[in-house]
């Protein structure tokens, strides 16, 4: 019962705050924006976006083969896309995370390293996320006259570092194994200790992490630059570097679990940190929906992967 009063807090909050952005911009003046919108930019933006995966399954494929995990690419960047789908049409993050995980484990044979790299790959992938926030504020600070802006990006940066650090530190580490040594309710203490003894196989890679991280960095640079073209498509006029702010600031306020998915915490990041520099409210939000739009529509493949495999299944059974 707590968890469906929460799951329609959540989607009051992102319908709520969805229809108090368009009343205060204007449904007329948020279709006369998206009508300017240059296509062919788009395309390109959604073609910059699409490669973005393919990026993060190389990332991930790392992370497996570090650890004897490995699977051919085209099955790692399959199960990327059918997670990413999952992320984008559940009303949760986690869906699709499970989803890779559980499929790399079941092809793989080594189900606790699965899931291992999956949290690995997350927790890299934020901390990429904050360093991006805080390199941004210090490269645009001068654009950006609120000091409630690079509190939020130096601050929330701050954080996600400091629990990073407290994740890989091997106290933390040892607390996980004696937590799961501890536990035996639904064998979850069994399934703890293989996934403490997989994590503490990744703290041995040092090479591989750094790589990973780096690859983050250069993933989310990509993003930035997916923005920035989804913004030039509206002639915006929105710099480059402003953009690496707004990315990551976005995310991470995005990460705070009150919404769906982010809808509405996103849209009102971005106008709040458009405004800043002189943009409307109906300009902010086109961007900010556009932004999300495409990265539905690039996701759409991985539910044509699903159903392709979904298919291939039932014509195995149906041979067998």
């Amino acid at each position: 019962m707590g968890k469906v009063l929460f799951r329609a807090f959540k989607i009051l909050v992102s319908v709520g705050l969805l229809v108090f952005l368009i009343y205060k911009a204007g449904l007329s003046e948020i279709f006369l924006v998206a009508q300017s919108a240059d296509i062919v930019m788009l395309l390109l933006a959604l073609l910059v976006y699409s490669s973005t995966i393919v990026l993060i399954s190389w990332r991930w494929k790392l992370l497996l083969m570090s650890q004897q995990a490995a699977l051919p690419f085209g099955q790692v960047l399959s199960l990327y896309f059918i997670g990413f789908f999952f992320n984008n049409f559940l009303p949760t993050s986690i869906g699709g995370d499970i989803y890779r995980a559980l499929g790399a484990g079941q092809n793989s044979g080594k189900r606790a390293i699965s899931a291992a790299s999956v949290l690995v790959e997350r927790l890299l992938g934020m901390l990429a996320v904050a360093a991006l926030a805080i390199l941004a504020v210090t490269l645009v600070v001068h654009q950006v006259a609120d000091a409630y802006i690079r509190a939020l990006a130096l601050g929330f940066g701050a954080v996600i570092v400091l629990l990073l650090i407290l994740f890989f530190n091997r106290r933390t580490l040892k607390f996980l194994e004696l937590l799961a040594r501890k536990v035996s309710l639904w064998g979850l203490g069994q399934k703890l200790l293989r996934l403490y003894q997989a994590l503490a196989l990744y703290q041995r890679q040092k090479g591989v992490l750094i790589l990973v991280f780096l690859i983050s960095i250069a993933y989310q640079l990509m993003i930035v630059i997916f923005s920035y073209l989804v913004g030039f498509s509206l002639d915006l006029g929105i710099s480059l570097r402003y953009f690496m702010l707004c990315v990551p600031v976005t995310v991470i306020i995005s990460l705070v679990p009150i919404s769906i998915n982010g809808v509405g915490v996103r849209e009102t990041g971005y106008v709040f940190l458009l405004s800043k520099i002189g943009h409307s409210g109906s300009e902010a939000l086109t961007l900010s929906l556009l932004i999300y739009g495409l990265s539905l529509l690039a996701s759409l493949v991985g539910g044509i992967f699903y159903l392709l495999k979904g298919a291939k299944s039932l014509g195995r059974l149906a041979h067998s």
